[in-house]
C-alpha cells in the first residue's frame, strides 16, 4: 500500500510536505495509518520468519499527540488539551504499546506516565544488563517490574522511583519556546506567560486557587 499512490507530490527521499498540501483530503491521513499498519506486519512477518516472535520485544507509540492545524486536522486527543507542537497533556500524552510474547503472557494496562528515556533501561533489563553497566548517565527507569505488578493487578505495588522528573522541552511548537516538568499528579508549564503552575487535573480556579495551594503546602517545594 503505497502514500505515493494517495499523495503523487511526496517522495521517498524528500519533497514537499503532505501536510502542507493545500486541501489535503482525509484520504492522505488514512493512507499513512494504513501504510504503517501493513510495515508493521512486514515486521512481524519477518520475526517469524526468523522464528523471533516469541522472544522479542516489540513497541509501537507516536512521538506526539494529533495535528490539529486548520484544514489540516487529523486524530483526537481524547478531550485533552492541546496537540501537537505543545506540551499541554494533548500535545505530549500518546499510548504505548509493548509485547514480549516470551515474558508477558496476558495483557494490561498501565495507568503511570512513561517517557520514551524509559525505553532504553527497559531493553537493558530484558538483556540481562545492570543500569550501572551501562556508559554515561540514564535519566530514564526500567518499566518492567511495573508492567509484571500490573499484569497480577497490583500496579501500585511498583511505583516509578525516578532519579530525573519527567520532562519536555518544545522550542519551536506553536505555543513558542514551552517546558513541562512533572512529578506524580504535579506538572509545572514554563512559557506560557501567566500560567505558569498547574497540575495534571487542574486545581479550582478563581480565589481558592491559594486556599488549595496551602492545604498542599507540605508536598509543594
Amino acid at each position: 500500500f503505497a502514500l505515493d499512490s494517495l499523495a503523487p507530490s511526496v517522495r521517498g527521499a524528500g519533497g514537499s510536505c503532505v501536510w502542507r498540501i493545500p486541501r489535503a483530503p482525509a484520504r492522505v491521513y488514512y493512507g499513512c495509518l494504513s501504510q504503517v499498519d501493513a510495515s508493521f506486519g512486514v515486521l512481524l512477518g519477518a520475526l517469524d520468519e526468523a522464528g523471533l516472535r516469541k522472544h522479542s520485544i516489540v513497541m509501537l507509540a507516536s512521538d506526539n499527540g494529533p495535528e490539529h492545524r486548520g484544514r489540516h486536522s487529523w486524530g483526537v486527543t481524547g478531550g485533552l488539551r492541546g496537540a501537537k507542537g505543545y506540551v499541554y497533556e494533548g500535545g505530549i500524552r500518546v499510548p504505548l504499546l509493548l509485547r514480549w510474547p516470551a515474558q508477558l503472557r496476558a495483557s494490561a494496562t498501565v495507568s503511570a506516565p512513561v517517557h520514551f528515556w524509559d525505553v532504553l533501561p527497559t531493553l537493558c533489563d530484558a538483556a540481562g544488563i545492570h543500569s550501572d553497566d551501562v556508559p554515561g548517565h540514564l535519566d530514564g527507569v526500567s518499566l518492567l517490574p511495573l508492567i509484571r505488578a500490573a499484569l497480577v493487578g497490583d500496579e501500585a505495588s511498583e511505583p516509578l522511583l525516578r532519579p530525573t522528573p519527567l520532562w519536555w522541552g518544545m522550542h519551536r511548537g506553536r505555543g513558542g519556546m514551552q517546558y513541562a516538568l512533572r512529578v506524580g499528579e504535579w506538572k509545572l508549564l514554563a512559557g506560557y506567560g501567566r500560567r505558569s503552575d498547574q497540575t495534571a487535573h487542574g486545581p479550582p480556579v478563581g480565589g481558592e486557587t491559594s486556599t488549595w495551594l496551602r492545604a498542599r503546602a507540605a508536598i509543594i517545594p
